[in-house]
């Protein structure tokens, strides 16, 4: 009778964390999309300090000039210029610098989540619960170092994706000693050195 209480209170123990989890996932889900909501609105990531000093990467990968004359790293840049070149159809006098925001914006985005998604397996790889890891999360979407690295145009938020899946991968090698998690933990640290070490 005893074991049979015992189970019935690890169920129910189990169901209300999973109902908790669940809650956690959807005020994530839906404070992530509101900051990038509120950002876009109200922030122009084209009068941004470093939009002006980067702005001839954006000009070369779009085929407007014949060189960046900078010589920083190079990814970051072609990325948010391929978002931008992405339904560039819509562009014209009026809503250019609007365009152009909205864009940054959400390839910072893309790299938020990136961000999100490699920290969530690493802090599940140090056993933290799902439910801390989550409010977590929730709780970074509102951080404002964060929130500022999301709006402004350098490769600080693309480098803070690919740390957390080198530390990810790092530490899957070395519990699995699996070559290919060696081998992804090179390609990612690879990328952070060359934007690292040439991102002002």
């Amino acid at each position: 009778m005893e074991k049979y209480n015992n189970k019935k209170k690890l169920k129910i123990q189990n169901y209300n964390l999973n109902k908790k989890n669940i809650f956690l996932h959807l005020v994530l889900i839906l404070s992530t999309y509101f900051t990038f909501l509120i950002t876009v609105l109200f922030y122009n990531s084209s009068q941004s300090p470093d939009y002006g000093k980067y702005r001839s990467y954006l000009d070369y990968y779009l085929g407007s000039a014949n060189s960046s004359n900078l010589e920083q790293g190079n990814l970051y840049f072609y990325i948010v210029s391929q978002f931008i070149n992405f339904g560039s159809q819509e562009i014209n006098s009026r809503n250019i610098e609007e365009y152009i925001s909205y864009k940054i914006q959400f390839a910072n985005f893309f790299f938020y989540i990136v961000f999100i998604i490699g920290l969530y397996k690493v802090l599940r790889i140090y056993k933290f619960r799902k439910d801390n890891i989550l409010l977590l999360l929730i709780v970074l979407n509102f951080f404002p170092p964060l929130v500022a690295i999301r709006v402004i145009f350098k490769p600080e938020i693309l480098i803070l994706g690919l740390i957390t899946f080198c530390i990810l991968f790092i530490e899957k090698y070395l519990k699995t000693k699996k070559l290919e998690y060696l081998i992804s933990f090179v390609f990612f640290y690879s990328l952070i050195i060359s934007t690292k070490f040439t991102s002002a």
